[in-house]
């Protein structure tokens, strides 16, 4: 089997299905933007790479590029995880027999009064959409896109990718030693709940014991007044934007996100889960897909601010072998449930459902094809 990757740049993810297809076998010829730092990578793997920069999901230019690739080669698939790189490739590939898939990783945004939308996710020509999260796939199927055309698989990822030695201490960032620090590692807009979550911790029972560490750039320009009209002040620490953000989640006691609404699959839950921190989640999109209740974390009904608060006093009251368990119980998850493996199997199984069906439903149009000249030809 072969497959045409339209990509842009790559996360760690991408790259190790990119290489892990490539060691089962897989012949890959893959499009990336100037900016992708592992070019070198993938030709050493035996992965054809060719540069281009797609401006935008109506870039002519690209299409015309795509479609000189796929003329030059034949192809089973072509994987688009880009908006933009599964329009173009839409546009280009469209009337080939070629199984085209997608990628979506959020809840939202669609809409079949919305042209972007149809020119891609929405697209009739869509054979297969990769989804991050279960819930994605029944948002998607919801908007009528069949079930057959819907995959959900979780990327893959690696704890080592994660545990990085951590340069700085509690002290260093304002942190107390012998506080309960609840870390929420995020860009911090209104639908990530942080005022649902400020409200709770103002509610705990415990409130003293806590502090609660928000690392991420502060775009919800309301929470700062809010922390300061819940007398929270010195209860919270805003590190801002940080290039060594994830790193900082080692100085925490449990992570959180109480994400209101649209949330798909929050990388920051895995990377806490990964390091051993117990994470607490909303009930929103893929959120409680990350962590099994009760066990490597907690689901939380999302904007219910009690509920938060009890749960939040719950998880500074257990006891040092509870903790313990629940941050055994919270790594094993990732290499279980988001292990690397895995994620290049599944995505390899819905590459090659997608060309499978393909098949048949060109296979069928041609027999349809064909007993209609036949019947002209031969009509007794």
């Amino acid at each position: 089997m072969k497959g045409l990757i339209v990509l842009c740049t790559t996360d760690r993810s991408e790259r190790a299905l990119l290489l892990g297809m490539r060691e089962r076998g897989i012949g890959l010829t893959i499009i990336v933007d100037p900016a992708e730092q592992h070019q070198e990578e993938y030709v050493e793997a035996g992965i054809e790479v060719h540069v281009f920069e797609i401006k935008h999901r109506f870039d002519r230019k690209a299409m015309q590029f795509v479609k000189s690739i796929a003329d030059e080669q034949s192809f089973d698939f072509a994987y688009c995880p880009t908006s933009k790189g599964l329009s173009v490739t839409l546009q280009a590939l469209g009337k080939q027999s070629i199984a085209i898939c997608g990628y979506r990783g959020t809840l939202g945004n669609l809409s079949y009064f919305d042209p972007a939308s149809l020119r891609a996710h929405l697209h009739p020509r869509v054979d297969c959409i990769i989804c991050v999260c279960e819930a994605v796939k029944r948002f998607l199927h919801g908007m009528g896109i069949p079930n057959e055309r819907l995959s959900a698989v979780y990327k893959g990822h690696n704890p080592a990718w994660y545990q990085q030695q951590v340069t700085k201490s509690r002290t260093e960032e304002g942190l107390k030693d012998d506080a309960f620090v609840i870390g929420c590692l995020a860009n911090f807009r209104p639908l990530k709940g942080i005022d649902v979550l400020l409200h709770a911790v103002s509610g705990m029972a415990m409130r003293e014991q806590v502090q609660l560490f928000l690392i991420g750039e502060m775009r919800d320009k309301s929470i700062p007044l809010l922390i300061e009209s819940l007398g929270l002040s010195d209860a919270v620490v805003c590190t801002g934007f940080r290039k060594d953000a994830a790193s900082l989640l080692s100085l925490c006691n449990i992570t959180v996100m109480p994400s209101v609404r649209r949330e798909g699959l929050a990388r920051a839950v895995i990377e806490s889960l990964a390091l051993g921190i117990p994470a607490m989640v909303s009930d929103v999109g893929g959120l409680p897909e990350t962590v099994e209740h009760g066990v490597s974390g907690w689901v939380v009904p999302a904007s219910d601010v009690p509920a938060w608060s009890s749960a939040l006093d719950t998880a500074v009251g257990l006891s040092s072998d509870a903790y313990q368990r629940m941050s055994e119980q919270a790594a094993a998850r990732v290499p279980e449930v988001f292990g690397i493996d895995r994620y290049v199997e599944t995505m390899l199984a819905s590459f090659t459902s997608a060309v499978a069906r393909v098949g048949e439903e060109r296979g069928g149009y041609l027999s349809q094809l064909t007993a209609m000249v036949q019947h002209r030809m031969d009509p007794a």
